[in-house]
């Protein structure tokens, strides 16, 4: 489990960067009009959420205990939902 709590920051950057290789395809896409743009961002979008999970979770699990719940705390004021569990 070590070896891939190394590797998955790095396969976060990169799923990241290559979810900008789906701009050609959506560009290509709207040109032509043949109605697939939508799957073409879904899939972007999917694969930037995937890569951001990866590089994010192991950024803040690297994080003293005490900042990592003001971060979580961060992400749900951000996000609009209320805090579960008893930590908060």
């Amino acid at each position: 489990m070590g070896w891939f709590l190394t590797v998955c920051p790095v396969l976060g950057i990169i799923a990241m960067a290559m979810s900008l290789s789906h701009l050609l395809p959506v560009a290509t896409s709207l040109i032509l009009e043949d109605g697939t743009t939508g799957v073409f961002l879904s899939s972007m979008g999917l694969n930037f959420a995937v890569g951001a999970l990866l590089w994010a979770k192991l950024a803040v699990a690297r994080l003293p205990p005490w900042l990592g719940l003001r971060v979580a705390d961060l992400y749900c004021r951000l996000s609009g939902q209320p805090p579960r569990g008893d930590a908060w």
